[in-house]
């Protein structure tokens, strides 16, 4: 049986041998191995009581969540991963929305830069909301704020529908994004460089299999086993037989397994259904024409997120918020009194 040692990850290395085609799929149950790019994951090999494996691609990750290798490791930041720690009070739920208002932008080449550029516009627009004083924020404005008014053209390409997804997560995340801790070195880009580039053995030289020595395994089962001839021969005799048949091709893995298989149920909520649909329609007009068909069904998709229960939420949410942060400017201004009483005796004395 053919192995090798890897430099570094295990996960690493056997995401390259997927990606240049040498295994068929990798055997794991640690999903990062997407990010070090394996194109099959088979999950459930071991310790599974079912009898069931199941099989996860990129293709159907991209087609049913709308991230690709990319998206996924700027959600392994956000999320944490075993390089990071991510960023505190982001869930899964929180990513997809992150991703969705902060897209990766297909128009820069470098992936490393793409996933930067990404995280660091989330990361700025959230140390905004930490360094603004109350007297710099703007009013609050109502959800309605966001619809097209009445006589106002109408949104023509898939990038202004984008810009109003983004207006309206931001809006919505507005009265959360003070929670989040973001590390210093988030994002960290030696991380990005260790999913995209990690330390692994490069060679592409296929795998070859050699051929047992039925001789030796004879002395073997007779020296261990204290099987006689006729016991050896019986039971390796249809295995002897079996391995010289020509074989057209390398057996693949998936013939082991019955060909039935059935599609997972995914945890659906009306902000992961929202966040998903812009990321898929991001994905699918990379390097498409825009047309209104699509930019209509965007802006209804998040005009129909609007009128949700949460929407009315968020505005009681938001009129607290206002409260709160008065009451922290009260106490800011407070002090701020104190400290100039305090350098006015000073100064007397």
């Amino acid at each position: 049986i053919p192995y090798i040692t890897s430099p570094s990850e295990a996960d690493a290395q056997c995401g390259f041998l997927n990606t240049a085609g040498l295994v068929d799929g990798v055997c794991t149950e640690d999903s990062d191995v997407f990010l070090f790019g394996a194109k099959t994951v088979y999950k459930g090999l071991f310790g599974n009581e079912q009898n069931s494996v199941g099989v996860v691609t990129t293709e159907s990750v991209a087609e049913n969540v709308g991230l690709d290798r990319d998206g996924l490791v700027a959600m392994a930041l956000l999320l944490g991963s075993d390089y990071t720690e991510g960023v505190a009070n982001v869930g899964i739920v929180g990513s997809l929305e992150i991703l969705s208002a902060f897209p990766l932008d297909p128009g820069i080449v470098d992936e490393t830069e793409r996933i930067m550029g990404t995280l660091l516009q989330f990361k700025d627009w959230v140390y905004k909301a930490k360094s603004m004083q109350r007297s710099q924020r703007p009013a609050r404005r109502q959800h309605e704020d966001y619809a097209p008014a009445d006589g106002a053209p109408p949104r023509t390409t898939v990038g202004d529908a984008q810009q109003y997804v983004t207006q309206y997560f931001k809006h919505l995340w507005k009265l959360r994004r003070r929670q989040f801790t973001l590390g210093d070195q988030f994002p960290a880009k030696s991380v990005v460089a260790a999913y995209l580039q990690p330390s692994i053995d490069n060679s592409t030289e296929p795998f070859t299999f050699g051929k047992p020595h039925w001789d030796r395994l004879k002395e073997l089962a007779a020296t261990r086993f204290g099987w006689t001839a006729q016991q050896t021969n019986d039971f390796l005799g249809p295995v002897i037989e079996k391995c010289k048949r020509p074989l057209l091709q390398q057996p693949r893995i998936t013939e082991y397994f019955e060909r039935t298989c059935t599609v997972g149920e995914a945890l659906h909520s009306c902000r992961t259904d929202i966040a998903i649909h812009h990321l898929q329609r991001l994905r699918a007009h990379v390097g498409a024409p825009d047309t209104q068909v699509e930019v209509d069904k965007a802006l209804a998709v998040v005009m129909f997120h609007k009128d949700q229960p949460h929407g009315a939420r968020a505005a009681e949410e938001e009129e607290e918020e206002e409260a709160q942060e008065a009451a922290e400017d009260e106490d800011v201004d407070a002090v701020d009194e104190d400290a100039e009483a305090l350098a006015g005796l000073t100064a007397q004395e």
